[in-house]
């Protein structure tokens, strides 16, 4: 079984559901009660699929293009909601539907009866198409070469006639119940807009007596719940492998820029290169990385070029492609601390070891590695402590498949707006990682270090 937090969207959407149908009982017509009641006796992946569907834009989805770890079987998912009518699969789609939901090679065989020459882009294949073509019909229509069809072994609709003989159709449906899921987000957030002096109804207080003193409850919540332990672990490792990562890759490079670049011009430029990324916003660098790890991204068309994968690597939503942000952000910080202390190292001292018969690398063991080892320590420091509250990076690199700590406090305070919880959850963030940062200072203290 998957763990809890897979499920974090439909937890949320469960509890604002539960909190509209509270306070708006009187303001509910007869179909939203029974959409309320039918949701919570559909199975967890059937109310699964259909949140995400409404969180995503457009009314048309196919089956292929909602594939979630938590959703073990999308067709099976989906039967439910087509049964109470919630999804449509013979709904008219219009030919710009069509277009948004197929690939060009994909809409090349759909049309390879009637694709009009010179029709190089999509765009222009459409424009094409508009004179030729119906408006709308429904999607298992759209067919040219029409004929009979058939149910292929993984569930898609497999055309049995004409040029376009055994070409898969996976399932696509249209949301026919997102005036709902918008009506009760309309309701969830303006209701909490509201000034309260104003008649405008609040959260549900989970503090003390008064609803504004916190309670211990909301830290025992925390700390009970399997699910909390399972994103602390993700979020610490995480931090920890991003502090790693950035120390294997900043000694040698500041010790590149301290000991080997003797152009102080050159130097000064790499320290500049270094630098001017951190003054570019979290958000711009999150959404390069998003193009450059994506599927069609740069790293993947490299790897593929020099033969070291066969297939485009998933970054997007891995703790990978996390890691590879929080790498190129924090990285700086670990250049600057280690070089500054290899800076203030004495040469006498290495060069009194190498008198003395030591090797080059006994010299760095014994002489170099505990005279820089605070100036380590510190990056170090520096570095996890921002990596373990990161908010932007993990959040866009993640593609909701990964859950932080700074993910879960931002949700609570901005989509279900228990404010209490979400102070306990930045308090349990707090307090660990004062606890790491303290244990590493201690480190940097033991007998080999300097002082």
């Amino acid at each position: 079984m998957l763990p809890p937090h897979r499920y974090y969207y439909l937890h949320n959407f469960q509890r604002a559901l539960a909190w509209v149908g509270e306070r708006y009982a009187d303001l509910l017509d007869a179909r939203e009660r029974r959409f309320m009641s039918d949701f919570a006796a559909l199975p967890q992946a059937s109310q699964a699929l259909l949140v995400r569907m409404l969180m995503r834009r457009g009314p048309w989805f196919r089956a292929s293009r909602l594939a979630y770890e938590e959703i073990p079987d999308t067709v099976e998912a989906a039967a439910p909601l087509l049964t109470l009518g919630w999804l449509d699969a013979d709904a008219p789609m219009t030919l710009d539907e069509l277009f948004g939901l197929h690939t060009r090679p994909e809409l090349d065989r759909l049309f390879a009866d009637s694709r009009p020459k010179g029709a190089a882009r999509k765009a222009d294949l459409l424009a094409l198409l508009r004179a030729s073509q119906p408006e709308a019909q429904p999607y298992a229509s759209w067919n040219p070469a029409a004929g009979p069809d058939r149910a292929g072994a993984d569930g898609t609709r497999v055309v049995a006639a004409g040029r376009n003989a055994a070409m898969p159709f996976d399932p696509a449906w249209r949301v026919a119940v997102a005036d709902l899921g918008e009506r009760r987000r309309l309701m969830f957030f303006g209701a909490c807009a509201r000034a309260p002096g104003a008649g405008g109804a609040r959260p549900p207080p989970t503090g003390g007596p008064d609803g504004l003193t916190p309670t211990l409850a909301q830290y025992t919540k925390v700390l009970a719940d399997q699910y909390h332990w399972d994103v602390i672990l993700v979020t610490f490792r995480l931090a920890l492998f991003t502090t790693l990562a950035c120390l294997v890759l900043g000694y040698p490079l500041a010790w590149y820029l301290v000991r080997v670049v003797r152009w102080q011009a050159w130097r000064r430029a790499c320290v500049i290169l270094l630098v001017v990324p951190l003054f570019t916003s979290n958000i711009v660098r999150a959404f390069g990385w998003m193009v450059l790890l994506g599927r069609n991204g740069l790293v993947n068309q490299g790897l593929m070029a020099t033969g070291a994968v066969d297939r485009p690597m998933r970054f997007i939503g891995t703790e990978l492609g996390i890691l590879i942000g929080m790498v190129y952000v924090l990285l700086p910080f670990v250049v600057l601390a280690v070089g500054n202390a290899l800076a203030r190292v004495d040469p006498a001292c290495e060069q009194a070891s190498a008198d003395l018969g030591a090797s080059p690398a006994a010299t760095f063991l014994h002489v170099t590695w505990p005279l820089t080892l605070p100036g380590v320590v510190s990056g170090a420091i520096i570095v996890f402590t921002l990596a373990v509250s990161a908010y932007v990076t993990p959040a866009l690199l993640s593609g909701g498949r990964v859950t932080v700590l700074s993910m879960l406090i931002f949700q609570q305070y901005s989509t279900v707006f228990d404010f209490h919880y979400g102070g306990a959850l930045s308090m349990v963030l707090l307090v660990f990682t004062l606890i790491l940062v303290a244990l590493a200072n201690r480190a940097a203290t033991l007998p080999g270090a300097a002082r």
